[in-house]
């Protein structure tokens, strides 16, 4: 842990080590708070199933993969994945949009405030920094 000195200029120190259960905690936290869970799950345990995979039947996995797209039978696996990528493509452009229009109303608004008052105010963003 850190050190605390009880003197009146010293630095304080303090140790912010991360364990790896604390790293997961904060990953699926934020991935459910982004509603990104699912895909963020996924990931995890494919990477899971090809970490304990014999390292000599990785290739066979791909040419495997391969042969199975090419008969069409994980065509709609293939698409759902596109769909999730195309929903979180989506997702963020709608919030980028939101941000922006909701930015632009506020400053619409803060400017018929100050003119009807005949003064200006000040700003309220600030207030948590």
């Amino acid at each position: 842990m850190g050190s605390k000195s009880s003197g009146g200029n010293r630095k304080t120190t303090i140790d912010r080590r991360v364990t790896w259960a604390q790293a997961f905690r904060d990953i699926f936290v934020a991935a459910l708070n982004k509603g990104q869970l699912l895909p963020v799950t996924m990931s995890f345990g494919l990477l899971i199933w090809l970490w304990r995979m014999d390292a000599s039947a990785l290739p066979g996995v791909w040419y495997d993969f391969r042969a199975l797209l090419l008969r069409h039978e994980i065509v709609g696996y293939v698409l759902w994945i596109v769909t999730l990528l195309g929903w979180i493509a989506h997702a963020r452009f709608v919030k980028g949009t939101t941000d922006a229009e909701s930015g632009r109303i506020g400053k619409e608004k803060t400017s018929l405030q100050e003119k009807l008052a005949a003064r200006s105010f000040s700003s309220s963003r600030n207030l948590g920094d």
